[in-house]
C-alpha cells in the first residue's frame, strides 16, 4: 500500500511538472502571437503616466494631496450617519475671504462622463443627496457621445447661464466625472473669460492625459472600426468623444492649450493601486 501510495503521488508530481512546461510553453506562443498582431496587442504600453512623468519629483510631490484629502474625509461623520450641512459648513469651511460665503450660496454644476446618458440611474445618489442638503446644482445637458471641443462650448453657454442667477463672482463650482473632466477643463483653456465665473472645478477619475482603452481602441483596425460604427450609427454619436481620449489627442490638447491651474482652485481625484 505505502509502495503504491509513493508511486501515485510520484507519477502526480511528475504530471503536474510537465503541465506546467506545456501551460508556460502555451502563454509564451500566445503573447508572442498577440503581440505580432496589430489588433489584439496594447498599444498604450509606455505612455500611462507619460503627463505624471514629465512634472519635476518635488512639483509632483507638492500636488499630492492624498494626505490632507484623508484628513478631511477622516473628520467627517461615519458613513451611517446622513451628512448635514451644518457639518460640512463646520467641518470644512470655505477657504474664501467672504464672510457671507458658504456651500448653499455656491452653484454646482454637474459635468457627466462618456456615453454616461446611457446609464440608468447615473448621478441620481447625488443629485438627491445635494437635494437633501439644500445646494442648488444643475446637471449639465452636455451630450455625453460628443467631442470634448463640442461640449467645451456647450458648457461655456452653461456656465454663463448659472453665474448670471448668482451674485458676485466665483459662484460655480464644476464637479466632473470621467471625460466631464476633460470637457470642463477644455471649457476654461478655450474660453477663458469663464474664469471670474468658477469657484472651483473638481475632476473624478478624469483621463487628463489620456485613456489606455481609448488608446488601444484607436490604434487597432478591428476594434476601432467596430466601436466607431457602433457609437456613430446605433448612438447617433461622434467617433471624436472617444478619440480625443487617446494619448496623443491628450498631448497634442494640453500642449495647445495649457490649463490655468492657477486661476482657479482645481483638485481631481483618482483610485489607482
Amino acid at each position: 500500500a505505502g509502495a503504491l501510495k509513493a508511486s501515485v503521488h510520484r507519477a502526480t508530481n511528475e504530471v503536474k511538472s510537465e503541465l506546467d512546461i506545456q501551460l508556460a510553453a502555451l502563454q509564451e506562443e500566445l503573447q508572442s502571437w498577440v503581440g505580432a498582431n496589430s489588433n489584439l496587442r496594447p498599444h498604450a504600453e509606455g505612455q500611462i503616466g507619460w503627463l505624471a512623468r514629465t512634472q519635476a519629483a518635488d512639483v509632483a510631490k507638492e500636488l499630492d494631496c492624498t494626505v490632507d484629502f484623508r484628513e478631511l474625509y477622516g473628520s467627517l461623520p461615519p458613513v451611517n450617519e446622513p451628512l448635514t450641512i451644518e457639518a460640512i459648513e463646520t467641518l470644512l469651511p470655505l477657504p474664501t475671504p467672504d464672510a457671507n460665503s458658504s456651500w448653499r450660496a455656491l452653484r454646482y454644476l454637474i459635468v457627466p462622463g462618456l456615453l454616461t446618458k446611457w446609464y440608468p440611474m447615473y448621478m441620481a445618489q447625488l443629485c438627491s443627496d445635494f437635494k437633501r442638503l439644500g445646494l442648488r446644482f444643475v446637471f449639465s445637458a452636455i451630450d455625453t457621445d460628443q467631442s470634448v471641443r463640442e461640449n467645451a462650448g456647450r458648457l461655456r453657454h452653461e456656465v454663463l447661464e448659472l453665474a448670471a442667477t448668482a451674485e458676485g463672482e466665483g459662484c460655480v463650482v464644476l464637479l466632473c466625472h470621467s471625460k466631464g473632466g476633460c470637457d470642463a477643463t477644455a471649457a476654461l483653456t478655450l474660453f477663458p473669460e469663464l474664469l471670474p465665473c468658477i469657484a472651483a472645478v473638481v475632476t473624478m477619475q478624469s483621463p487628463h492625459s489620456g485613456s489606455a482603452v481609448a488608446h488601444d481602441l484607436a490604434h487597432t483596425e478591428v476594434q476601432r472600426s467596430i466601436a466607431m460604427s457602433a457609437l456613430e450609427k446605433l448612438l447617433r454619436g461622434s467617433k471624436h468623444a472617444v478619440l480625443d481620449l487617446s494619448y496623443e489627442n491628450r498631448r497634442a490638447f494640453l500642449d495647445q492649450h495649457r490649463y490655468p491651474s492657477g486661476a482657479v482652485p482645481t483638485i481631481c481625484f483618482a483610485s489607482c493601486e
